[in-house]
């Protein structure tokens, strides 16, 4: 009876502890920096899944089976939903690694992941900088030559042609490894120029920067010159349409005072008159040329200083 007993007890108990164990989920905590949940305010933070809409909260389970995933609740259409996506152990390390260093200052927020640094371009072959310090800038050489200093634990910058254009350039840390990417096809011959130089150009770099059009630097220290800012097509024409339309508006009225001073007889006459017309048209002319030329110049100047943003941004190493 008593053996009859227990194996009721152990047939019933046992598919009760498999469906538990088949529903074990661990939460992981990927840093003390969040804890166990990633909230809307730590995911703005630190950069993460920006292009989910409605975003609540991340968090990280193990699974029975040892398997990771992430599971994100978001709200759609005024109802909380869930979704599941399947996480390896690199890719947790890697998003403690990048939480801890954008939390100590290291590195900017911004995430991604080693295959999406490079997704975007098709890396080709070495290039050599210059004679002197070749391929590769090392830690010696940065100090000596003033690049790179805004990246922590710097071991060496490496410069490789990319297909689509310009160079990427691979920095490696002592813990991780960065791009950046250089769309002026004329960095090398601008770089080699300011190694072979540096002596010189270190006391005097107005010769050097007239010399490529360098018009600033961006935070690596590489420079930024004028050939590479064609590329950027973002001229705006608000002034100089503002400025034309005021400035003719001003030569019509200026033209049609004129055409009353100069001339004689009844007022509607003046007006009507031919001359009046000349006087008019000459003033709109001017006046818009005029206006349109000023108002150019603040566009070029607006414009510049938006296109450098942009390139130090997208030079920023990820």
């Amino acid at each position: 009876m008593k053996a009859l007993f227990l194996f009721l007890v152990i047939a019933i108990l046992t598919p009760c502890s498999i469906a538990i164990a088949e529903d074990y989920e661990k939460v992981i905590v990927i840093s003390d920096k969040v804890g166990d949940v990633i909230d809307a305010v730590e995911r703005a933070k630190f950069g993460l899944w920006p292009e989910i809409k409605g975003f609540k909260s991340t968090i990280f389970l193990q699974l029975s089976d040892g398997t990771y995933v992430a599971e994100v609740t978001y709200e759609e259409n005024a109802e909380e939903k869930k979704t599941r996506t399947p996480q390896s152990e690199m890719s947790i390390k890697s998003l403690k690694s990048y939480i801890e260093k954008v939390s100590k200052g290291e590195i900017q927020p911004g995430f991604l992941t080693d295959e999406e640094k490079y997704e975007k371009y098709t890396k080709g072959e070495l290039v050599s900088i210059s004679g002197k310090v070749g391929a590769s800038i090392d830690k010696n050489e940065r100090n000596e030559y003033e690049l790179f200093n805004n990246i922590p634990n710097f071991e060496r910058a490496t410069f490789y042609s990319i297909k689509e254009g310009g160079y990427l350039i691979e920095i490696k840390t002592l813990t991780d490894t960065l791009i950046s990417v250089v769309s002026d096809t004329k960095m090398v011959s601008i770089l080699a120029d300011y190694v072979d130089r540096y002596e010189r150009i270190r006391l005097n770099r107005e010769s050097f920067e007239k010399k490529w059009s360098i018009v600033s630097y961006d935070e690596q220290g590489i420079p930024i010159a004028e050939n590479e800012m064609l590329r950027y097509h973002k001229k705006g024409c608000c002034f100089a349409c503002g400025c034309g339309l005021a400035s003719s508006a001003l030569g019509l009225v200026t033209g049609a005072v004129l055409a009353l001073l100069s001339a004689e007889g009844d007022l509607l006459e003046i007006m009507e008159s031919e001359r009046t017309g000349i006087f008019v048209s000459i003033g709109i002319a001017v006046g818009g040329i005029t206006g349109s030329f000023i108002g150019n110049s603040f566009d070029n100047k607006i414009a510049k200083g938006s296109i450098v943003r942009e390139i130090k941004k997208s030079r920023t190493p990820k």
